[in-house]
Formats: C-alpha cells, sequence, structure tokens
C-alpha cells in the first residue's frame, strides 16, 4: 500500500499511536511519505504487523516494523513478499539454490539465494532488532554494522 492512500491510515493509526507498539519501537514514531510502500499482515480485519520500505534513488531501506507479540513467521511472511516485490522490480532476478526448513524461510528462498545481489547499483537496507536479526539473515541479508539494540543490515 501507497505511503500517502487515505486506506493507510484507518489500519495502522491505532497501532502507530498505540503507546505500547511505540514502546516496543523504542519510542522512535513511525513516519510515512509518498516514498513509502507498506506491507501490512492481516488477520481478519486486524493488523497483525507492518513494514514500511522507503525508496531513497537505487535504495530501499526498512528502519522500523511492528509485528503483534513480535511473531517471527509473521515478520519473516512480510519480509518475503517485500523481497519478491522490489527484486522482481529490479533489473534482474536470482534464482534459488537450495532450500531451507520452514515454512516461512522456503517461501522467500524458493524465489532467492541465500545471499542475493541487486544490479545496477540497486540495495536494501534495514535496520532491526537485534531480536530479529536471525529473520533477516535467513532471507539473505548480511550484518554491516551493530549497535547496542539495533542492526544494520543490507542486501547489494
Amino acid at each position: 500500500m501507497q505511503g500517502t492512500e487515505p486506506a493507510l491510515y484507518p489500519l495502522v493509526g491505532p497501532l502507530v499511536m498505540n503507546p505500547e507498539v511505540l514502546k516496543q519501537n523504542m519510542n522512535y514514531p513511525f513516519k510515512t511519505t509518498e516514498h513509502f510502500v507498506w506491507y501490512i499482515a492481516m488477520n481478519g480485519h486486524s493488523v497483525i504487523g507492518f513494514v514500511p520500505v522507503e525508496h531513497r534513488g537505487k535504495e530501499y531501506i526498512i528502519n522500523n516494523y511492528y509485528v503483534t507479540h513480535k511473531d517471527r513467521e509473521v515478520l519473516m511472511q512480510l519480509l518475503s513478499r517485500m523481497l519478491l516485490d522490489h527484486l522482481e522490480k529490479l533489473p534482474h532476478r536470482v534464482e534459488c539454490q537450495e532450500q531451507h526448513e520452514g515454512a516461512e524461510t522456503a517461501f522467500a528462498h524458493s524465489f532467492y539465494r541465500d545471499k542475493p545481489t541487486l544490479s545496477l547499483g540497486y540495495k536494501l537496507t534495514a535496520i532491526c532488532l537485534k531480536e530479529d536479526v536471525e529473520c533477516f539473515r535467513t532471507l539473505g541479508f548480511v550484518v554491516q554494522r551493530t549497535w547496542a539494540r539495533y542492526i544494520k543490515l543490507t542486501i547489494e
């Protein structure tokens, strides 16, 4: 969903203003512009997670995200969908070399190598919470920098 679509606000508004959700995001506010695409996971009519992705030039950036109850399966599904969309739009596709156990990783790896590469200088950057780093690494992100609570990862 585009970052300024009117339908986005009723979906994520109650969450991004919820003090418990903000606390999980280390009190960092969620933001959006026309340069964002939001990946939203729903269970019925309830939003159970989202990953906003900002597009800046030849870089796609995940700077924050939320999943209810820190559900790693939901996070993996959101990240897998995002990778599918963004890597398909780029000039070349990376084919799978191996499968991993678990439905959430098999979905992503049925399309991408353990270490996907992007052509023409495109880059995916993610700043994730330390407890979620394995979700990102499983999908091919490589650790670039580690801080006290966050980790910066990329796919280039």
